[in-house]
């Protein structure tokens, strides 16, 4: 009804669920819509619920079964009805760690 917006690299699991209305029921129902947005590389998992106007944050990751009301920030870890940010995902640079490997 709005506009669903579907980033690179997205994986989206059997049975994801996202909407851009609240239209239920007759065709004559007044429906209230708001454009979704999930950025680049975020994972949406099994059974998960995604709802108008909610904005899911690149490279974040929603848990099964997990209802999305509200925006997910960037890397983090969604989960629960509804969704409630369990963690933050980390690279090795963000915890100051080099990705090479040093020779002693």
């Amino acid at each position: 009804h709005e506009h669903i917006s579907i980033g690179q690299g997205v994986y989206l699991a059997p049975m994801a669920h996202i909407t851009d209305s609240y239209a239920f029921g007759s065709p004559e129902a007044e429906a209230r819509t708001a454009p979704v947005y999930i950025a680049d590389h975020a994972w949406i998992a099994t059974r998960a619920i995604v709802l108008p106007g909610v904005r899911i944050g690149e490279g974040a990751v929603v848990g099964v079964g997990a209802l999305v009301t509200e925006d997910v920030p960037d890397r983090a870890i969604v989960g629960g009805v509804p969704a409630k940010v369990i963690r933050y995902l980390n690279t090795g640079e963000e915890r100051g760690e080099s990705s090479e490997t040093e020779v002693v």
